[in-house]
């Protein structure tokens, strides 16, 4: 069987990885402006380039994209979609200052997760002051719209309620059961993942994740049965050993249980965009999916949630 826990990359449409290397600084930044549909921006007989002489129109373009590969750019085009209806049905917006504070916690979480060597050293062939690498991030195309979405899938786990929680995940059913028993002589959950994770070599540690019913990791909304059972937990306790749909073995811990809190954007906004400005544990936007959607190509190919985060709803 060969190795699920590997994180599995994968095109990120707009979305910059919290969790990974912030993007990258070699290239001149473009300057900062909303990013603008090329529908609204471009009329379909605007040259594009020229071939020999010739010019190439915005529609000989796009004809051949669709056909060499017309299925991907439609899904591609429904996902867009899908997320800006979204943002606008929401009215979200977001502020210079939010953009900078977003920015500013992924390149905390960078320097915490890689270290603080590694950190600098970023800086430093970049030839960038950590003001001026935020300043990159917000630059960058498509970082707003990044941020709109999470902050409507705060909103959504505000309103359906949601649970915060940590997972082990196994190859070996045996080496599952094992450490049910260790969390139970351990002094922690934390304590019992450490010592799991230097016995085993077939084991990983989920980063930790806020899901709800009906907005939850795709590893999860393939095994229902896993969702019950996490569903199930109070705060604090720890589960079985939870058999997947992909064959493999995992235990979780329900940190926090939030209840349901109906209501509109203009009632959560203050704690939406907080709980989405932060670089705090259990990031709502990674590794999500809504049954309404399930029709779209899948965005999680791995067993183990990729440190990446996607904006593909």
């Amino acid at each position: 069987m060969s190795r699920p826990f590997a994180p599995i990359g994968f095109p990120l449409l707009v979305a910059l990885a919290a969790c990974a290397a912030p993007p990258p600084v070699r290239v001149a930044a473009p300057k900062p402006g909303p990013v603008v549909p090329a529908e609204m921006s471009m009329t379909e007989d605007e040259v594009v380039a020229l071939l020999n002489g010739r010019p190439v129109t915005r529609r000989e373009v796009a004809d051949h994209a669709l056909a060499a590969d017309g299925k991907n750019l439609i899904d591609q085009y429904i996902r867009w979609k899908v997320r800006t209806d979204r943002v606008r049905e929401l009215g979200i917006v977001n502020t210079p200052e939010e953009l900078k504070a977003r920015a500013r916690a992924i390149l905390d979480t960078f320097r915490r997760t890689e270290g603080e060597e590694a950190y600098r050293k970023q800086l430093e062939e970049a030839g960038l002051t950590e003001d001026q690498y935020v300043d990159r991030f917000t630059a960058t195309p498509g970082f707003p719209d990044r941020l709109s979405l999470e902050k409507a899938f705060c909103h959504d786990l505000l309103v359906e309620g949601s649970v915060l929680f940590d997972a082990m995940a196994f190859e070996s059913e045996d080496e599952a059961k094992a450490f049910v028993e260790l969390t139970r002589t351990c002094p922690t959950f934390d304590d019992a993942a450490a010592v799991a994770l230097q016995r085993e070599s077939r084991v990983a540690r989920w980063p930790r994740y806020r899901v709800s019913r009906e907005l939850t990791i795709e590893s999860l909304s393939k095994s229902p049965e896993v969702g019950t059972a996490l569903f199930g937990l109070k705060a604090g306790e720890v589960s079985g050993v939870e058999k997947t749909a992909s064959g493999f073995f995992l235990v979780l811990r329900c940190v926090a249980s939030d209840p349901p809190a109906p209501g509109t954007y203009a009632d959560h906004r203050e704690r939406a965009a907080a709980e989405a400005l932060s670089a705090g544990d259990g990031r709502p936007a990674a590794r999500v999916a809504r049954p309404a959607h399930q029709g779209l190509p899948d965005r999680v190919q791995g067993f183990l949630p990729s440190r990446e985060m996607s904006n593909e709803v």
